[in-house]
């Protein structure tokens, strides 16, 4: 199906392409700071905590930073769900746009099968290692506020 046949203005159709590019390009970058940010803060967590335990006086609060990192996992998860959310719309949507300029997908459409259709992606992979985080860090903090 192309835009003759439903009477659209290619060149429309073109703008909406474009203009979705540009979309996807701003929230694959967030994601990508969201993500950086996210093993950053953890590897800065880790560091102090290290710190915390070695010192003596400082022991004894060393679930304070694991607690930290639970609230900063928790919140960097849902930031990128919405994210996640947001790419998929833009997935479709371009393979929509894709289908209308062409008689074929293209990128868009590879995009939004591996989005919806394959089991490991992207989003899932750093969607479980968000959650992960923030279980284990909840653990480690009680059994620290227990036990030292």
């Amino acid at each position: 199906m192309n835009t003759q046949e439903n009477g659209l203005d290619y060149e429309n159709v073109r703008l909406l392409y474009k203009e979705n590019g540009e979309i996807t390009r701003v929230y694959l970058e967030w994601r990508h700071k969201v993500m950086s940010r996210f093993f950053l803060t953890a590897a800065g967590i880790l560091v102090i905590a290290r710190w915390m335990f070695e010192n003596e006086i400082l022991r004894s609060l060393i679930w304070v930073p694991f607690l930290l990192a639970a609230i900063f996992s928790l919140s960097t998860a849902l930031m990128d769900n919405v994210n996640s959310r947001i790419l998929g719309g833009c997935y479709k949507y371009g393979e929509e746009l894709e289908q209308l300029l062409s008689t074929n997908s293209g990128v868009y459409g590879i995009a939004n099968h591996e989005f919806t259709q394959h089991p490991i992606t992207y989003s899932r992979v750093l969607k479980t290692i968000y959650w992960a985080t923030t279980v284990a860090s909840i653990v480690v903090s009680y059994l620290a506020y227990e036990h030292l």
